[in-house]
């Protein structure tokens, strides 16, 4: 009796196919990684050097910030003027909006408020009588909100206002919000219930010299913590160099 020839034992298909979901899992877990590592990093800035007393500002901000061309150099002369946005969202939201969601694109109603840091540096003098700084007094060396007089939209709340010291130098943090009425198109959309604006100012002045520095955030309910933390994280990493001046 001949004995036939052993055949390969087929292997189960489930075990071939069982790898795939651990591949996907490991392709959603690397993409996360990089993308945090990527939102995580900080770009540094080195601020103009001031004639006058030869001091700058540094700074860093977080990378995925998108920077905004500014539309006109605005009525006062500054040292330092920079403004940045939120990038804008991936082209599958988008898609996902207006193909399921049905969300139509509006233009907004308050174009002027809009989810952005600006940050500016100069002094009171020479910037003019319409200087972003003239909006402030000295209290105890503490920069402080001109009253009366410090411009607010109507119905505005201060919710926060602090002296404290950033970089060794006198600073003011305040946060405040105002209401919008409801049935208003804010970013695109309808909101049918009341929404707030909110705007986050750390303002610090040099001992001493006329120069300032002032970063200013401003966000819609649902961006404000993000906005805020950026702000904080500025303010953090601020640092004032003496460059040989005065």
């Amino acid at each position: 009796m001949v004995a036939s020839p052993t055949k390969p034992i087929p292997l189960p298909s489930h075990r071939k196919y069982g790898l795939r979901p651990v591949l996907i899992v490991l392709a959603v877990l690397s993409s996360m990684a990089i993308w945090l590592t990527y939102i995580s990093m900080r770009r540094p800035y080195i601020g103009k050097t001031d004639p006058e007393t030869g001091c700058r500002f540094t700074f860093t901000l977080a990378s995925y910030w998108t920077p905004v061309k500014l539309s006109k150099p605005g009525y006062s002369e500054k040292l330092d003027h920079f403004a940045y946005a939120l990038p804008k969202p991936p082209l599958f939201q988008i898609w996902f909006e207006q193909n399921v969601l049905h969300r139509t694109s509006h233009p907004d109603t308050f174009p002027m408020l809009k989810n952005e840091i600006q940050i500016v540096s100069g002094d009171q003098i020479r910037n003019g009588n319409r200087s972003t700084f003239r909006a402030f007094v000295l209290q105890d060396d503490y920069p402080t909100p001109r009253q009366p007089g410090f411009a607010e939209p109507p119905g505005t709340t201060v919710l926060e206002e602090t002296h404290l010291l950033v970089a060794g130098q006198p600073a003011l943090w305040r946060e405040t919000s105002a209401k919008i009425p409801p049935n208003t198109i804010i970013s695109g959309a309808m909101r049918s219930a009341p929404s707030k604006f909110y705007t986050d100012t750390l303002v610090v002045k040099i001992k001493g010299k006329d120069l300032w520095f002032a970063v200013v955030g401003t966000a819609y309910d649902d961006h404000q913590r993000e906005i805020q933390n950026e702000v904080r994280a500025v303010g953090d990493s601020l640092r004032i160099e003496g460059v040989g001046g005065k």
